[in-house]
């Protein structure tokens, strides 16, 4: 979605397009429609997405330093200093020029400021102005290959104390945390003994919209499930089963699948 942002000319309209479809694909995440009238920002809390306009203004800007800290004849560096007409301009409003956006918020000098070394992390993609402390890794605690993303089912007990007390099984949820933390070992302890399957229980028992998946949540990346559900994730290795996680919306049991 955001591919050659770093050219683009912002401009209202483009945004408002942008973010009209980030929603959309936002409400399809969480399995939502427009009919179910729940506010963009709450949506945006669950999904925890950062804002596509937010997104496409920090790739500009990392690409207007590589340009500017280019010392060479390159094409990209010239083209911004280059003023194709003579004379007097057309009647009416000029057109947006790349770098418009970037002068609103530097002024004239923002290819000085562009210019300023930020160190990125090339396996994690994250970029910061301050020098690291240490040489960036890729590797987990164990020396294995920390995964970019990763695809989790999980089995979903809602209680009185979640944010939204009610599922497609129950329309009012009364039962306490502990309760659902019983209930939630128990069907663990099934798991773990093999007496029945994972997906079936999901299926049959997981407050999650997931349930008609067997608890399938597909590939998911850092940043994008609430943040205790995301370490317990991202921490177990393919086939592993999860301890009971607790996040505002319930107590989970999660297992990575891929």
């Amino acid at each position: 979605m955001t591919y050659g942002a770093e050219t683009w000319c912002f401009t209202k309209g483009l945004i408002h397009k942008l973010r009209v479809a980030q929603r959309a694909m936002e409400r399809d995440m969480l399995g939502v429609s427009l009919r179910d009238r729940i506010r963009n920002e709450e949506i945006r809390r669950r999904t925890k997405v950062t804002d596509i306009a937010k997104r496409i203004s920090t790739l500009k800007w990392q690409w207007a330093g590589h340009v500017a800290r280019r010392a060479d004849d390159r094409w990209s560096r010239k083209v911004l200093e280059w003023r194709p007409r003579v004379g007097k301009r057309r009647v009416g409003r000029p057109p947006t020029r790349w770098s418009d956006d970037l002068r609103k918020v530097a002024g004239s000098r923002w290819m000085q400021m562009a210019g300023m070394t930020y160190y990125l992390n090339m396996y994690t993609k994250k970029s910061q102005w301050d020098k690291p402390d240490e040489p960036a890794s890729r590797d987990d605690e164990d020396g294995e290959e920390a995964p970019r993303a990763v695809q989790c089912s999980h089995l979903l007990v809602k209680h009185s104390g979640s944010r939204r007390p009610s599922s497609w099984r129950e329309e009012n949820i009364t039962k306490t945390k502990e309760e659902a933390m019983e209930i939630l070992a128990e069907y663990r302890r099934q798991v773990v003994d093999r007496e029945i399957p994972f997906e079936e229980l999901a299926a049959q028992y997981s407050d999650c919209s997931s349930a008609k998946r067997g608890g399938d949540l597909g590939r998911f990346k850092r940043g994008q499930m609430q943040k205790p559900f995301e370490d317990a994730a991202f921490a177990l290795k393919v086939g592993q089963l999860s301890q009971i996680v607790d996040t505002d919306s319930g107590v989970h049991i999660i297992l990575r699948t891929a």
